[in-house]
């Protein structure tokens, strides 16, 4: 009797820790569902054959598509075409999620554009990472989509208002360069004046090459070649420079 009465007191401890860590293992999904919820990042879940199991609200508003669960591939991979910023499409098997679930191991941060049902193409970073069992086998695989359309649109009006700038400064500082070496001309030779005209006409200088290394950074970041190497005329480059 005391044996039976001792497995049963054993059986209700066991029941009483099973009940505490479900409850807490309840309260932590219900707050990282809320988390994943409430994030404004979208976020997509798949299981290792790549079936949506979960994808939040905002995934599905950044990518204008239902994903529904238990949907497959197709249905997030397939109904949105994804281009690089060069206009090249990106394969399904070579986005972020699908080489987590391949490869193993997390990929991305990724940039690509992705065109929704409706024609509109969005600017996003990407990245993904699987989901490892106890053995090493892929069970699921988490993707991460933020949207760079605020990001680029700032961009977009830094580059802008840099490139007016720069245009804006080159006509002051080549009056003011014009002016110093007219006046340099007048001045009489070791002069105090003409040593201070001699320093307005160095720092005009200075300041038309800032300008020029601010349009060049403008150009590099738009992924212009800056470089155009030919054979010319030096008069040809002095009668263009006079005029």
């Amino acid at each position: 009797l005391s044996a039976y009465a001792h497995v049963a007191l054993l059986n209700e401890e066991l029941l009483a820790r099973e009940s505490r860590l479900r409850r807490d293992a309840q309260v932590a999904e219900s707050r990282l569902d809320a988390v994943i919820r409430s994030m404004t990042a979208g976020v997509l879940i798949v299981d290792a054959t790549g079936a949506i199991v979960f994808a939040n609200d905002e995934c599905r508003r950044l990518l204008a598509l239902p994903l529904e669960r238990g949907a497959g591939r197709t249905a997030y991979l397939g109904a949105a075409r994804r281009f690089r910023f060069d206009g090249t499409i990106v394969p399904m098997d070579e986005l972020p999620i699908s080489r987590a679930l391949r490869e193993k191991r997390p990929d991305g941060p990724t940039e690509l554009q992705i065109e929704r049902p409706d024609g509109t193409r969005v600017p996003f970073i990407v990245s993904a990472a699987p989901v490892l069992d106890s053995e090493g086998n892929v069970v699921s695989a988490v993707s991460v989509f933020q949207d760079l359309t605020r990001l680029k649109e700032l961009d977009e009006v830094k580059r802008d208002f840099l490139s007016m700038v720069t245009h804006d400064l080159r006509t002051p500082v080549t009056t003011i360069k014009g002016i110093a070496q007219a006046a340099l001309a007048e001045a009489e030779p070791g002069s105090g004046g003409a040593g201070y005209l001699d320093a307005i006409d160095e720092e005009a200088d200075y300041l038309t090459e800032l300008v020029s290394n601010f349009l060049d950074m403008s150009r590099i970041e738009a992924g212009v070649n800056i470089f155009d190497f030919e054979t010319c005329h030096m008069a040809d480059l002095v009668d263009d420079a006079v005029r």
